[in-house]
C-alpha cells in the first residue's frame, strides 16, 4: 500500500527531523524516527509531542552548530571517578537507580577508561555528568578534598583480607579511588597492598 504524501505543512518539520538524526545518538535518534513516521502518516501531534519533538531538533541543530557538548578537565574528572563509584555499587542499588546507573556506563563508554565498559553506547552529555555527580555528593566531595594523601600513616579499623587485625598501620599509596560503593584509598600495610574504605581510616597521629 502507497501512503499519500505528507500534508504540505507538515513537510518542512520533516524535513528538519531527517536533518536532525545525523547529530542525534541513538536513542534520540529512534525517536525522531517514530515521529517522521507519524507525521508521513498525516498524523497530528499532540502539543506535549509537538514541544518533546521541537526540544530534540533544537538538541540537533545545537550539536550540528557548536558539535558535541564536551566537559571541562575538573568536570570529566569528576564524572569519571563518581561513574566509577555508581557501577561499583551492588546489583541491587543499580536496580533501582537505572537512570543513574545507565547515565554512568555512558560517561565510562564516551571516555574510554574503564574496560568493562567498552561498548559503544549513546555518548555521554552535559545531563549524564550532572546526574552522576549529583547522586554521589559525598564522594566527589571527597575527590575534590581527599582527606588522606599519598605517604601519609593511618590505622584501619577494619582489615579486609583477614581476620583480627583493627588497628594495623598502613602508608597511602593512592586515592581517593572508588571502592565498594563509596570512596576508599590504597594502602600498603602488613606487607600486602590493601583498598580500605575511607570511612574506616584514620589518621595516625
Amino acid at each position: 500500500m502507497v501512503l499519500p504524501p505528507p500534508p504540505e505543512k507538515d513537510r518542512p518539520l520533516i524535513a528538519r527531523c531527517q536533518a536532525a538524526l545525523e547529530h542525534l545518538g541513538q536513542r534520540d535518534a529512534s525517536i525522531v524516527r517514530d515521529f517522521v513516521g507519524r507525521l508521513n502518516r498525516g498524523w497530528k501531534l499532540s502539543d506535549k509531542q509537538t514541544t518533546f519533538l521541537e526540544s530534540l531538533l533544537q538538541k540537533a541543530e545545537t550539536l550540528a552548530k557548536d558539535g558535541p557538548w564536551q566537559p571541562s578537565p575538573e568536570q570529566l574528572a569528576e564524572g569519571v571517578f563518581a561513574a566509577q563509584v555508581v557501577v561499583s555499587r551492588g546489583s541491587h542499588w543499580k536496580g533501582t537507580h537505572m537512570g543513574v546507573t545507565s547515565a554512568a556506563d555512558r560517561i565510562l563508554s564516551t571516555h574510554g577508561v574503564d574496560p568493562l565498559h567498552l561498548a559503544q553506547l549513546e555518548p555521554a552529555d552535559e545531563w549524564c555528568f550532572e546526574k552522576v555527580i549529583g547522586s554521589v555528593g559525598p564522594a566527589v566531595r571527597e575527590f575534590r578534598k581527599p582527606k588522606f594523601h599519598v605517604g601519609e600513616m593511618v590505622e584501619m579499623a577494619v582489615w579486609p583480607l583477614a581476620a583480627g587485625h583493627p588497628g594495623c598501620p598502613g602508608i597511602i599509596t593512592s586515592g581517593p579511588v572508588a571502592h565498594a560503593g563509596a570512596v576508599g584509598y590504597e594502602l600498603f600495610a602488613d606487607g600486602q597492598p590493601v583498598t580500605i574504605l575511607s570511612k574506616h581510616l584514620k589518621r595516625l597521629k
